[in-house]
């Protein structure tokens, strides 16, 4: 298959409006399915049982929310790392590239987590009925992704051929990360950044993504030579892309191809309103990825190793992430993950001589859930023009942290400074290697103030006097 076309696929036969499937007919689906994505990795599904008017109706539904003031819709901004909440417009860079300007877009992101948060995490004061209506569109798209796997197992003959149908058994769940994001593309209404576009060049970690695109257009997908592949609307139809982690779990015979989001040319396209529904179907957090898949076919079977450890997907994802941010090589992204921050914790427990050396460990045993605020930041200080500061106006101004423990993974560029009792401050500067802890108000309060946290003395990110003169770029992970 060439991957300069991208295939139109009658999807009736295995219409989520039958109940049931023949063999036959997924057999035929699959084979289709997989010549596709074994070219551009993106294809077209027509009659795939999801009207129009449904994706319509969601659409009028998320725009509810996207035309309230910025000050309602920041009480629903996404918080760190949960995946669940508003993203402003120019806020998120899909290519996470520093030296590329953010997307110009806003979006909502809802992630499998949601279907088990409190009702009043939910917008549905500024949008009513968004979360049952999203909920329901969500469980749709869910069914439509396992048909499409499944059909997929067939396809490439896959010995065990509800394979990749049990791998996503946990979909809308905490043990599973796949994510619905209602993308609204404002109209142009300013001049765009040099390599500002709607959405940047990058590649989807999922199974596979459906894309359910309005009128407009500007999607493509880019080819093996470079050159880009526009995936221009189809009425009536969902494009389907191959995800980076189906395209490792097949050793690359299914495609996963960067694509981007383009504003098209001319002053009438510019002042289109685009809107895209995406939906990220992601295998369940404790699948192994890497593990070779058994085919009917012995002669395409990998022998596999009895003592490796394989990756699993949260694992994968992990490891993925740390490849986007090339610059964090020397720090370990595992620092990251809950149990370093409880590793901390439980030796501090011993430290301070605590009847129960695992009293703070407990006390955080639900962090990355619905129940616990725990949250990662990603830091972006764009470059500075002194004649644009205002008076008084720093990277981040002076305060303390609501936590128990902060970690803070900052590059070379520095500028962070902690204030003493004495007013005078004290410069952080970044060691390579290494990562800053500090305690947070509620320790400093749990621990009666034997620990200190920065109520009396704060901190602050400011710019450096050298950052003004050469236009440096500081990024921090907290």
């Amino acid at each position: 298959m060439s991957d300069k076309n991208i295939s139109v696929i009658d999807f009736e036969s295995c219409s989520l409006t039958k109940d049931e499937c023949s063999h036959d007919d997924l057999t035929k689906i699959g084979k289709q399915l997989v010549e596709g994505f074994s070219g551009i990795g993106f294809v077209y599904l027509k009659n795939y049982g999801i009207t129009d008017s449904c994706v319509q109706d969601i659409h009028k539904l998320t725009e509810k929310f996207f035309l309230n003031p910025v000050e309602e819709k920041n009480r629903y901004c996404m918080k760190g790392g949960n995946n669940f909440g508003w993203i402003p417009n120019k806020t998120e860079n899909a290519t996470y590239n520093p030296n590329i300007p953010c997307d110009y877009k806003e979006a909502f992101n809802i992630n499998s987590e949601s279907f088990q948060r409190e009702k009043s995490a939910w917008p549905d004061d500024i949008a009513p009925g968004f979360s049952h209506g999203v909920m329901e569109f969500m469980e749709r798209a869910r069914k439509l992704s396992l048909r499409i796997l499944h059909a997929l197992a067939i396809g490439m003959g896959l010995k065990d051929e509800y394979f990749f149908h049990k791998s996503h058994n946990k979909m809308h769940t905490k043990e599973n990360n796949s994510t619905l994001k209602t993308a609204y593309y404002l109209p142009i209404s300013e001049p765009l950044l040099p390599g500002q576009v709607r959405c940047g060049e990058h590649a989807d970690t999922s199974s596979v993504t459906l894309v359910f695109q309005d009128s407009v257009g500007g999607l493509q997908a880019r080819a093996s030579d470079g050159t880009y592949v526009d995936a221009t609307p189809i009425k009536e139809t969902v494009v389907v892309n191959v995800g980076d982690v189906l395209d490792f779990w097949t050793k690359g015979k299914l495609k996963s191809s960067k694509h981007r989001v383009i504003v098209k040319e001319g002053e009438e396209m510019e002042k289109k309103l685009r809107r895209s529904l995406i939906y990220f179907a992601i295998c369940d957090n404790d699948v192994y990825v890497d593990k070779p898949l058994e085919y009917k076919d012995e002669n395409l079977n990998e022998r596999g190793e009895p003592d490796r450890q394989y990756l699993t997907t949260e694992d994968w994802l992990a490891k993925k992430i740390k490849q986007l941010w090339p610059d964090e090589k020397k720090i370990s992204w595992n620092l990251l993950k809950r149990y370093h921050c409880a590793r901390i914790l439980h030796a501090l427990a011993i430290g301070l001589g605590l009847n129960d050396e695992y009293f703070f460990h407990k006390c955080h045993r639900k962090m990355h859930s619905a129940d616990s605020f725990t949250t990662a930041r990603t830091l972006y200080y764009p470059t500075v023009n002194a004649a644009n500061l205002l008076p008084g106006q720093l990277r981040l101004g002076e305060h303390s942290d609501l936590t128990i423990i902060s970690l803070v993974f900052q590059y070379n560029v520095g500028g962070l400074k902690v204030k003493k009792v004495d007013g005078t401050y004290v410069d952080v500067h970044p060691i390579e290697g290494t990562v800053l802890i500090n305690v947070g108000d509620t320790l400093e309060l749990w621990a009666n103030h034997k620990l200190k946290s920065t109520v009396c003395i704060k901190h602050r990110v400011v710019v450096k006097e050298g950052e003004l003169r050469n236009k440096i770029v500081r990024r921090s992970l907290a």
